[in-house]
C-alpha cells in the first residue's frame, strides 16, 4: 500500500480567496499523506484528518478537481485504515494446555455469552459459556468477541446511521448481518447505550435478538422491555416486507 494518493495539480489564472485556501489545504494534505516514512494506523489517521479538512474547504470553494482527488484519497485511506485495524485486532490463538482445558470444562468459558456452549476443538467436550451477554459487553469485549468470529469491525465514527444519536459507534458486519453498537464514548468500559441489529436473510428478529440478549426467542415480544444485567432495556422492532431492524436500549 502506498500513501502517495494525491497527485500534483497545476494552479493557474486568477483564483478567489476560497480557491487559494483550497489550494493551501490541498498541498498541506498532500504533504501529510506523502511524507510519512511508514504506514501505521497513526499515520493513516493523520492523513485522513488532513484530507478531511481539505475536503471541507475545497467543497466550500466548489473546486471540483481538488474535491475529486481528495474524495478518492479519503476512500483509499479509509480502506487502508480498515486493513490495519483488522491486522491489529487479529490474534493468533494459542493452543490451550491440558490444565486450561480442564478448567474450561469445570468452570466454563468467560469469553462467550452465558447460555451458549461449544465443543472444544481438541477434546470435542462441550464447554459452557459464562461471560456477559452481547448487550452487556463493553466496547473492547464486543470488538474482540466479533473479530474472533470473523466479523469485519469498524469503530469510532460519530452518530452513524442505524445507531442512537450521538456517542461513538462500533459496527460488526458479516455477510448480510450487521450489528451497530452505540456507546457513550469510544472504547467505553460500560455497555452500549443502544444496540441496533440488522439480521441476515432467513434469520428472524426473535432469533437475532435472542443471540445478543440471552432471552429465549419464544419469550420475546416487540415493544416489551428486555431484561439485561443492568436493568430493563427498551425494545423495538421495525419490520416491513423488505427489511427488519431491531433496536435495543436508548436508540
Amino acid at each position: 500500500m502506498v500513501l502517495a494518493l494525491l497527485y500534483p495539480l497545476v494552479f493557474v489564472g486568477c483564483r478567489s480567496q476560497a480557491s487559494r485556501e483550497c489550494e493551501a489545504e490541498f498541498v498541506s494534505a498532500q504533504n501529510v499523506v506523502r511524507e510519512s516514512p511508514t504506514i501505521t494506523q497513526e499515520s493513516v489517521e493523520k492523513g485522513l484528518v488532513a484530507v478531511g479538512k481539505a475536503l471541507s474547504v475545497c467543497r466550500g470553494a466548489k473546486s471540483d478537481r481538488e474535491v475529486e482527488q481528495l474524495e478518492s484519497a479519503e476512500k483509499q485511506l479509509k480502506a487502508q485504515l480498515q486493513v490495519l485495524e483488522e491486522r491489529a485486532t487479529h490474534k493468533v490463538r494459542r493452543k490451550p494446555t491440558a490444565p486450561e482445558i480442564a478448567e474450561l470444562e469445570s468452570k466454563g468459558d468467560p469469553n462467550c455469552p452465558a447460555g451458549q456452549a461449544y465443543n472444544q476443538r481438541d477434546t470435542s467436550k462441550q464447554i459452557r459459556c459464562t461471560g456477559p451477554q452481547v448487550i452487556d459487553m463493553s466496547w473492547q469485549q464486543a470488538k474482540e468477541y466479533y473479530s474472533n468470529r470473523g466479523y469485519s469491525i469498524h469503530g469510532g465514527d460519530e452518530g452513524q446511521p442505524g445507531g442512537a444519536r450521538g456517542g461513538a459507534t462500533l459496527k460488526a458486519e458479516y455477510g448480510g448481518e450487521l450489528l451497530v453498537f452505540t456507546f457513550a464514548i469510544a472504547n467505553d468500559s460500560q455497555p452500549p447505550k443502544c444496540l441496533t441489529l440488522y439480521p441476515p436473510p432467513g434469520t428472524s428478529w426473535q432469533e437475532a435478538t435472542g443471540r445478543v440478549t440471552g432471552v429465549q426467542p419464544g419469550r420475546l415480544k416487540s415493544s416489551t422491555p428486555i431484561k439485561a444485567a443492568r436493568g430493563n432495556l427498551s425494545f423495538r422492532v421495525d419490520e416491513d416486507e423488505h427489511k427488519v431492524v431491531v433496536h435495543i436500549g436508548d436508540c
